[in-house]
């Protein structure tokens, strides 16, 4: 996920743009994700899925989400 980041920002995505979610697993588990946040909605990329997929589609549940600037975790609605 951070790899995932890092390669998305040198391509140009901005940094405020990307945030780093810990969420929970279908089976319960711990698991982060990176979200992009953008004008058509939230979307997940995800090393557990080859799809792109929105956050309600990818079916987490969003415990708590990085700020814009990492620095700063906040609860996701």
């Amino acid at each position: 996920m951070l790899a995932k980041r890092a390669t998305l920002v040198r391509a140009g995505i901005p940094a405020g743009a990307l945030r780093i979610a810990y969420t929970t697993t279908r089976a319960g588990e711990a698991h982060a994700i990176l979200v992009v946040v953008t004008d058509r909605g939230d979307f997940v990329l995800d090393n557990l899925s080859a799809r792109v997929l929105s956050v309600a589609e990818a079916g987490y549940s969003i415990h708590r989400i990085s700020s814009g600037d990492l620095l700063g975790w906040v609860a996701y609605n």
